[in-house]
């Protein structure tokens, strides 16, 4: 169930599109996050760390 629900918040956060200026950037840091998601052990505070530096590095880099 958990990597279930990793593959569906992975479906629905990545959206790094071919406008992007860094395409190969934003698919790192998405596949970075996922594995950082993998390691949470479903912990809400760990899910919403992760989930916060994964939207701050993802700005930085100027991804969707």
């Amino acid at each position: 169930m958990k990597k279930f629900l990793v593959l569906f918040i992975s479906i629905l956060l990545f959206n790094c599109s071919s406008d992007d200026a860094n395409d190969e950037e934003c698919a790192e840091l998405h596949a970075q996050y996922i594995k950082a998601l993998n390691y949470t052990g479903g912990s809400q505070a760990a899910l919403d760390q992760v989930t916060q530096q994964y939207n701050e590095r993802k700005k930085r880099a100027g991804c969707n």
